[in-house]
């Protein structure tokens, strides 16, 4: 961690007040040490990381550039017009604020799903605006497309209930359904003694003669 920290300290990966990712740690980094780097997430947690481990992982670092990208993948169904799709995210880019005109947005199609159309949605924004233009970006999108009637599919289970009437059984030979008709089952309305009565699908009794 010594080694490390003195590594830091000579090459300059990062400094103080950069956003960095490392090894699945996040945070803006708030101090720096031989020995440790203190990082404090967006939600104001805390993480301390061992140097050593710093500089024997990967470290991405978003805010040496000045400005961030925000990718956004955006559905909408095979019915709505591809271009017309792209025009409206466009607009989108053009109405929220603190996206940057140069590089200027992006919006393509992407990808041809099993149930939908997906595209990319790319702006630029500074490292600061980040969240803001992601956010505003998401709700507009959602907004405007209701507005312009672009569905976004999402996934559906249609369920289609269908009553089975079962076959009244056949009977052996030698049995009746009573209230049949049948005039051997009218005449053992009363059964005998010593009938037996058999139990049959839907719950309805047959008499053997």
């Amino acid at each position: 961690n010594f080694a490390g920290g003195l590594m830091i300290l000579f090459f300059h990966p990062f400094k103080v007040g950069d956003y960095i990712e490392s090894d699945g740690a996040s945070g803006t980094i708030t101090g720096i040490t031989v020995i440790y780097t203190i990082l404090t997430t967006p939600d104001n947690k805390v993480i301390t990381v061992p140097n050593g481990k710093l500089t024997n992982a990967n470290i991405i670092n978003y805010t040496t550039g000045g400005n961030r990208r925000v990718d956004i993948k955006v559905s909408a169904s095979y019915d709505a017009d591809t271009e017309f799709v792209k025009k409206t995210l466009l607009e989108v880019a053009s109405a929220t604020e603190g996206v940057l005109k140069e590089p200027a947005p992006v919006a393509r199609l992407k990808e041809m799903g099993a149930s939908s159309i997906d595209y990319t949605y790319r702006v630029w924004c500074k490292n600061s605006d980040y969240w803001n233009v992601y956010f505003d970006s998401m709700e507009l999108i959602k907004k405007t497309f209701d507005e312009k009637g672009i569905e976004i599919p999402y996934t559906k289970v249609d369920v289609k209930l269908i009553k089975d009437y079962l076959p009244r059984p056949a009977l052996p030979r030698g049995f009746f359904m009573p209230n049949s008709g049948h005039p051997v089952a009218n005449r053992l309305k009363k059964r005998p003694a010593g009938a037996r009565v058999f139990g049959l699908a839907g719950g309805v009794d047959g008499d053997e003669v």
